[in-house]
């Protein structure tokens, strides 16, 4: 079950968009952030890798061997459980009564439906699945045709490296929590939503390639181009959701352990540590020190 939640992640926030930073050139998304001596680090996460994204940049095994506790977004112990897997396939579910083809209007329901003959999958496959819930499988397909999967992900490897060693693991959310983004997912854009998607992945290959490239050397004004700018302009009800209230929601949890002298590492989806209203400006605009290694 612990890949379903990776995926579910990534495959939301690719559909979304990457968020923007306020440096120019950058080594790696991995962030020192320090209150007098005492120092958390976050780390801006790939969720889904190929094989040969390995080895990562050095500076994230660095963050990591410098914490005793590690900070992942979801609880990925508990997506191991059943319980989850259902709670997962009712969040991406039409509603009772209703289907896909008529929670979408007619000319939305042709256009994937000839996207998918392309691809040589059947829409009808698709059926009891809402807009979003078809926008993520329909994603996530598509990664793992590209060979990206959540096993070479920088969560996924570092978490069952954290088991190992036997360091505290914590999470910022729950698994309900992150499930209700989801089911809300583009909520009163549902068409808009899945002719964007079907755009973002006819040029996927690229796409993602472009975003690896600017994720490793911390680029932030390539993440910001290639697609936080176009989510922020289009689906800001989807971007204060997923992005502004969570980067909010968990900046009291980052300062308590800045408060502390154990060290921690917080690993999140670099979208979240970027841009205007990203945990980076947040901190910074309170007066916390921030260095980018």
């Amino acid at each position: 079950m612990q890949s379903f939640i990776n995926r579910l992640i990534a495959a939301t926030l690719l559909l979304t968009a990457v968020l923007t930073v306020p440096t120019a050139i950058a080594e790696t998304s991995v962030f020192k952030v320090s209150k007098g001596e005492n120092s958390t680090y976050l780390l801006g996460t790939f969720h889904l890798l190929n094989a040969a994204d390995h080895p990562l940049p050095g500076e994230f095994q660095q963050a990591y061997n410098a914490a005793s506790t590690i900070y992942f977004e979801a609880d990925l112990q508990a997506a191991q459980s059943p319980e989850f897997q259902m709670k997962f396939f009712k969040a991406i579910s039409a509603p009772s009564g209703s289907t896909l083809q008529t929670l979408i209007k007619p000319e939305t329901y042709m256009a994937l439906e000839a996207f998918m003959a392309k691809k040589q999958m059947l829409i009808t496959n698709f059926a009891p699945f809402s807009p979003a819930g078809a926008a993520l499988m329909l994603t996530m397909a598509e990664y793992q045709k590209l060979g990206m999967m959540p096993e070479y992900g920088v969560d996924q490897f570092f978490f069952s490296r954290a088991q190992g060693d036997g360091k505290t693991i914590g999470h910022l959310e729950t698994i309900d929590e992150q499930l209700s983004f989801i089911a809300n997912l583009g909520k009163g854009q549902e068409d808009e939503m899945i002719m964007s998607t079907i755009t973002e992945l006819n040029t996927l290959e690229k796409s993602v390639g472009d975003l690896k490239k600017a994720w490793r050397s911390g680029n932030s004004k390539q993440l910001d181009k290639i697609s936080l700018k176009e989510m922020r302009e289009k689906f800001p009800d989807t971007y204060a959701e997923m992005i502004v209230n969570r980067n909010n929601k968990w900046m009291p949890e980052i300062e308590a352990m800045l408060a502390d002298k154990p060290t921690e590492a917080v690993m999140v989806g670099a979208l979240h540590l970027v841009g205007p209203d990203g945990l980076i400006e947040l901190l910074k605009k309170k007066g916390y020190k921030v260095t980018q290694i």
